[in-house]
């Protein structure tokens, strides 16, 4: 038999010829579309050019290139996502002012962390959590044809935004008016 370094060496030429066309193409035509819509295009086109190259050993190094590259989108599609949703939740204006306060200012004297209307985006932030559509639905992650990868976009996503709750949560403790804790909102984003 011939080892696996020289079949990949011999291949590669191969490879090259059918799949950098293909990719090229893919991303001129991605090109012409909007972020999101580019960003689900190329998971699902570099998916499908990199599915029948995992079944041989001898593909090894570009099967790795395009894990690669689709690390790259997934995680520009998760970063896009999660801030969309934190943005609808109203959860990135109040994590923003959180950030920018000085330390020494009390939180309740910060007026996006005011009690009243904190309470009213975190009632409707666990109300998202527990329904259907919404702005935690995720369409556009849907369009992702790859399961595991599908899945993978929509983990990293409720990642983001979990972390985020946790972030405001540490934040606004001492206003007692947060009803879950990070750990529960994990579970229900899980």
């Amino acid at each position: 038999p011939v080892p696996a370094a020289e079949r990949e060496a011999d291949f590669l030429p191969i490879v090259s010829a059918a799949c950098d066309p293909l990719l090229n193409h893919c991303q001129q035509v991605a090109s012409m579309m909007g972020p999101l819509d580019r960003q689900v295009f190329l998971i699902n086109c570099i998916s499908t050019i990199q599915a029948p190259l995992k079944k041989h050993d001898f593909t090894a190094q570009r099967v790795s290139m395009y894990s690669s590259l689709l690390e790259d989108h997934i995680q520009a599609l998760v970063e896009s996502q999660a801030a969309s949703a934190l943005q609808k939740l109203g959860l990135a204006e109040r994590l923003e002012a959180l950030r920018r306060k000085p330390a020494d200012v009390p939180v309740s004297s910060v007026p996006e962390l005011h009690p009243v209307s904190l309470e009213g985006t975190l009632r409707s932030f666990y109300n998202s959590l527990f329904t259907m559509g919404g702005a935690l639905s995720l369409p556009v992650l849907d369009r992702i044809t790859n399961r595991v990868l599908r899945g993978e976009a929509r983990s990293g996503v409720a990642k983001v935004i979990s972390s985020a709750y946790e972030e405001l949560y540490e934040g606004i403790k001492s206003l007692n008016i947060a009803t879950h804790t990070p750990d529960q909102v994990k579970t229900l984003l899980d």
